[in-house]
């Protein structure tokens, strides 16, 4: 990142951060408005999981250097996934599961309403320092992705593929 951009981010996040609300204690902000989604049941990518039926379990860092730690994830159709998702970073942080055109226009509602409370299973926001919990089973085999989706991260790459064999 140019340090022009550094100092515009760090000159205005947190103006940002002072009006987008406060924040549940799950991470959710409870401001603006809630986002409903195609994931709340069964989909294409996969359904949430049971806790008590996880059979893989995957450790997820995201930071402020814009990047997931892994950024690909292997599993097997009909895993059921427990991501352990952490954020090191001192900004907030988001873990997005679903297809690449669904993710661009969740990031773009986002760009419009930046206080979203995510509500759905495929979805966490995680305030700096915070980790939860994604528990999710992929049905098909298939490739689809994970993103952040805070303001530019998505376009700045914190993006990342599961593949399901």
């Amino acid at each position: 990142m140019n340090k022009l951009m550094l100092v515009f981010v760090l000159a205005f996040l947190p103006i940002e951060i002072l009006a987008s609300g406060v924040n549940d204690a799950r991470g959710s902000s409870k401001s603006r408005h809630d986002v409903t989604s195609s994931h709340a049941k069964s989909t294409t990518i996969g359904r949430p999981g049971d806790l008590a039926k996880v059979n893989k379990t995957v450790t997820i860092v995201v930071n402020d250097t814009v990047h997931f730690t892994p950024s690909l994830i292997n599993v097997n159709a009909g895993d059921i996934v427990l991501f352990m998702v952490k954020n090191t970073g001192k900004f907030s942080h988001e873990m997005v599961i679903g297809s690449m055109s669904e993710l661009r226009a969740h990031a773009a509602l986002m760009q419009k309403a930046h206080s979203v409370a995510h509500t759905q299973p495929n979805m966490i926001t995680l305030n700096p320092g915070q980790q939860r919990n994604v528990i999710w089973q992929f049905v098909q085999p298939g490739k689809t992705d994970f993103a952040c989706l805070v303001d530019w991260h998505l376009k700045f790459g914190t993006l990342g593929e599961i593949q399901v064999d």
